[in-house]
């Protein structure tokens, strides 16, 4: 049984996008995969066919049926142009710029486009979450594209929007009259679905001359609450009872186990906990309840090597890492109780890289393979 559930975190800027033709069970598996490659940067990132089904809680009779709902999903996704005007340069371009599929290995290999790739990393700001089990749960496609969007005003519990752009965003037919909007979908559908999820939820449609000009939503909004020692506020629904993953990232926490960043959980009864992302493809799955715990860990592991036999094998270690990133790091040398390392890329001519002073303990192999991992 699964403490917690995966999230989709994503730019705002997504929302923005119409995600036309796409059926229900498509929507799910497209998020699906970008839970899963999300700060992956422009890597390309490789998943099984299982993962992806079992991410988006999506049975298929058989694989045959399975291949056919993603070549659609890349079909569809490859016809859809997303547009770059920022007042000087415009263009369109494609999502993903690789979208490769193995029936023999039962594997799907992708790789989002370099000019979204902000869309799905390094996300400080400006995202939308919501976990991805509740998204999958939602029965109209309808439904599912609006809770992304009410999900991204969930701190002001307001979303008003033209309706002109409501329809397209919701990929809503162009011959749909208000009315008909009314009769097939938000009375019969959206009022059924989005209050199981937004407490309090209402419609309030606004007129401009004798046409509705304006849709807005409103909902119960999301309390903020703030942790000590944090540089950022957490949202936490006030009424949402299924939501038991709460995610912040925290370049400065790291594992002390593998040394990579850890974020903030929560399990069903509300207690928080830290933990990796991604935790279903993560090879580490250690926990801690606090960052003390974290700390408490990691002096058991800063034990600095001494011996003089550990030592030599460690630094032949240490060379060899380097040697097989030569390109993006250079040993600089060997202290009694550091190993200094550099990076080799350079901002410009005036910028002189700093020197990492890294001690020399169990967990200096991980610290290095952190930074060459940063800086590649």
């Amino acid at each position: 049984m699964e403490w917690f559930k995966p999230m989709i975190k994503y730019h705002n800027e997504l929302n923005k996008i119409a995600l036309s033709g796409l059926t229900t069970r498509e929507v799910d598996i497209l998020f699906a995969i970008c839970s899963v490659i999300r700060d992956q940067g422009t890597n390309e990132v490789t998943f099984s066919f299982n993962e992806i089904k079992r991410l988006a809680s999506v049975t298929t009779a058989n694989q045959d049926e399975f291949v056919s709902i993603i070549k659609n999903i890349y079909g569809k996704l490859s016809t859809l142009k997303v547009t770059y005007d920022n007042g000087n340069k415009f263009g369109y371009f494609v999502l993903f710029t690789k979208f490769l599929g193995d029936r023999e290995n039962e594997i799907v290999s992708i790789q989002i486009n370099s000019e979204f790739s902000y869309l799905l990393n390094d996300l400080t700001r400006n995202f939308t979450m919501f976990e991805l089990q509740e998204f999958n749960g939602l029965e109209s496609i309808y439904s599912k594209h609006l809770y992304r969007l009410l999900k991204q005003f969930k701190s002001t519990g307001e979303y008003r929007v033209k309706v002109d752009d409501f329809k397209r965003l919701l990929d809503i037919p162009e011959s749909y009259t208000m009315k008909r909007i009314t009769d097939k979908i938000l009375n019969p559908i959206i009022e059924k679905e989005m209050p199981k999820y937004f407490k309090n939820f209402s419609i309030e449609k606004i007129r401009e001359g004798r046409s509705i000009k304006y849709l807005v939503f409103r909902f119960n909004k999301e309390k903020q609450y703030t942790l000590s020692n944090e540089d950022s506020s957490i949202s936490v629904s006030e009424n949402n009872a299924n939501q038991i993953l709460i995610e912040q990232r925290k370049e400065d926490i790291l594992c002390p186990k593998c040394g990579k960043p850890l974020v903030l959980l929560s399990k069903r009864n509300g207690d928080t906990f830290w933990g990796h992302p991604n935790y279903l493809i993560s090879d580490c799955k250690a926990t801690f309840s606090t960052i003390e715990e974290i700390e408490a860990e990691r002096e058991k592991r800063l034990n600095l090597i001494e011996n003089e036999a550990d030592r030599a094998k460690f630094e032949k270690e240490v060379k060899e890492l380097i040697d097989q990133h030569k390109d993006i790091v250079k040993l600089s040398g060997f202290e009694k109780r550091y190993v200094c390392i550099e990076q080799i890329e350079q901002q410009d001519l005036f910028y002189q890289n700093p020197v990492m002073r890294i001690k020399i303990d169990k967990n200096a192999i991980n610290v290095i393979k952190s930074c060459i991992e940063e800086w590649s």
